[in-house]
Formats: C-alpha cells, structure tokens, sequence
C-alpha cells in the first residue's frame, strides 16, 4: 500500500504524542521538522555516467548527445522513493517524479523531506526527466511507465524512429536504514546509462575516398526495462546498486542510417580515418544480443566518382551481447580498390564515461 507523505507523517506525529508536527522534538520518533541537519540531500557521486553492472559501490548525464556533468545541469532528473517502518511492510512514498534541478549554482528540489529514525528509506533517480512520459502517454521512447512503491520502476523502450533523437538515459539507486545513531544525511547517487552506444571507424587508404553514409540494419528497436535498489545485504545499512531484470524481452527490428559527406581527420601517425558516430552525434542503442542479422552498409566513392556500396556482418563470435553502459567502436579499413565485403576488427570496448565529473549536493 503506498500513502501520501505529508498526511502519513502527520498522523505519525499525532499519534505519538497527540500533537502536530512541528520545530520541536515531540517525540523520538519524530525527528524536528524544519532542522536543515535532518534535512534529505543528495550527492550526485563523481564518476555519474558508470555503466551497466552498476557495481558495488556504497557511497560512491540527452537528446542526441551524450550526458556530462555540464549538461547535465540542463535538465533536472527525477527521484522516486519510499520510506518503509522497520518494524512494519507498508511504504510511505515521499518522492514521486519528483523534480531536481540546477539553480544557482545547486541542486534543489521543492518541499523539503525529512528523515525518521527507525525507517528503510528507497530512492531511485531518472536523468533526464523528461524521459518519463505523462500519465497515460502512449507515444514517445518510454511508455507503460509504472512506479511500484520500494523505488521498483519498470517501462517499454521503443528506440525513437530518427536515432539522433535517441536520448541517454541514466539511473541511480539508493537504499539505506536510517537510525537516530545515523550521521550521514546525504544519499549518494551513481548515476549509469542504461543504454549502449556503438561507433564503427573507417581507417582511408588515401584521401581520394569519400565516405557518403552508412546504414546498420537489424538493431532490436523494443524492450522491456525493470529496476528497483538492491536489497541489503546483512550487516550492512545501505547500498547503491541496483537489481531488477533490466533488459528483457526484445523484440522488432529497425535500419539506423546516416547519409552526410564525412570529413576525415588524421590520427597520431598521420594516418587518415572517420568517426562515423562522434561524441556530437552518438548511435545509443538498447543493450541486446549480437547476432547474424547485424549488417553494415558503407557507401563511398573514389575520387568524387560514382557512389558504390559495401556490406559485412557483425560477427557474435568476437562480441556477444552489447552491454548498458558500454562504448563499442568497430573498425575497418576502405581501400581505393578491391572493396569487396567489410571485415571488422574485434570492437574496442571502453566504459561510457564523460571526460570530467563533479559532486553536487542537493539541497532545498
């Protein structure tokens, strides 16, 4: 059963000491309302774009482009969370899709919660909030979005038809006892991307090739996405990782296709290459399985000539699965003769991280 916060927390106080909630002490149960030492806030952790095992980590970024910290001050995330008895099952919910932006030069969010002593506290984080659509929206890349109660969210990802409109997704999670004995007010949150990315580089042969576009066909373009805080484990009191069935339950296909005239640059050797999918122009995809039915169409010309085509599959026995949170980049080689197929180097697989961090503490 979930309850509203406000009327739960005043039955509390009366019920405990027969009066209202106030800057008082009315009982030890009832923590001084109006204290900023008891106030809830938040921490942002630096390394805010971990990916996808999420990890263990105790207390340790949108539309079309990658979250960093900077951006990130953008858009407000959103944060859900519950407030549980300990010695009771029945969750109060204190945040609701609740707002917390960036300003002046902090992160706030309205109506400042408090903690009570003897109370599990739940709290999962969404950035950007915007991602999770209005009630009883059915169009969009979230949709069937359901909040359970105990921080647990599940929803349906359709990837957006145009993947420049494909938007990073993070998640954070925290679970903690809160006891009078408690000294940390601060929650933790380690935000993760939730999604993949891919990239694909043409090493050039010389300058006379142009490359014109490319089209990846076969993406799995539906899932279903679950996730709540760990539980805690015994003889701790709280933890940031999270647990769930994550992606599950893939489904449709769709082509993701780029047509531009690409400009090469030079690597360290003075070589000549293309980063198809850049850091300004990422490909996010949903984590899925590699299989035969990923392939690449690369079309380029020689000497501003006719375009010609060029294909290859993407081969599951060097990668299996694309995982959240990872950056895959694959590379080939385009010469200025003899292009039959496409053969891909075993991808490169780095953390999807931006280049700086920084912690910001949430407060009202």
């Amino acid at each position: 059963m979930r309850l509203n916060i406000f009327n739960s927390l005043m039955g509390l106080c009366v019920a405990t000491a027969a009066v209202s909630c106030s800057n008082e002490v009315v009982d030890e149960n009832c923590l001084p309302v109006g204290s900023e030492s008891d106030m809830i806030s938040f921490v942002v952790a630096d390394d805010n774009t971990r990916g996808g095992s999420f990890g263990n980590r105790p207390g340790s970024s949108t539309r079309g482009s990658v979250t960093t910290s900077e951006s990130m001050k953008k858009n407000p995330f959103a944060v859900y969370g519950d407030m549980t008895n300990l010695d009771s099952s029945n969750p109060i919910t204190l945040f609701f899709k609740e707002p917390v932006s960036y300003n002046n030069s902090k992160w706030t969010y309205a109506n400042t919660r408090y903690w009570f002593p003897n109370y599990e506290y739940s709290f999962l984080a969404i950035h950007p909030s915007t991602a999770i659509p209005s009630e009883g929206s059915t169009n969009g890349e979230i949709t069937n979005f359901d909040y359970k109660g105990d921080a647990s969210v599940s929803f349906d990802y359709t990837s957006p038809s145009d993947y420049s409109q494909a938007t990073d997704i993070l998640i954070a999670g925290h679970r903690r006892k809160y006891t009078a004995s408690t000294d940390d007010k601060t929650v933790v949150l380690s935000f993760g991307h939730i999604m993949s990315r891919l990239n694909f580089v043409a090493n050039l042969e010389n300058s006379n090739i142009e490359v014109t576009g490319i089209t990846i066909e076969g993406i799995v373009s539906k899932a279903k996405y679950s996730v709540r805080p760990e539980i805690i484990s015994s003889g701790n009191t709280e933890t940031s990782d999270l647990t769930g069935t994550l992606w599950s339950e893939h489904s449709g296909s769709t082509n993701i296709s780029k047509n531009k005239n690409f400009l090469p640059t030079t690597d360290s050797q003075g070589k000549l290459f293309i980063s198809l999918f850049p850091d300004n122009d990422p490909l996010i995809v949903i984590p899925q399985k590699v299989t035969e039915k990923l392939k690449v169409v690369v079309t380029y010309n020689i000497g501003g000539q006719k375009d010609e085509t060029i294909e290859g599959y993407l081969d599951s026995a060097l990668l299996g699965s694309w995982m959240a949170g990872k950056l895959y980049t694959y590379t080939f080689t385009l010469k200025a003769t003899n292009n039959e197929f496409i053969i891909f180097s075993q991808p490169d697989i780095e953390e999807w991280k931006e280049a700086d961090g920084s912690s910001y503490i949430i407060i009202n």
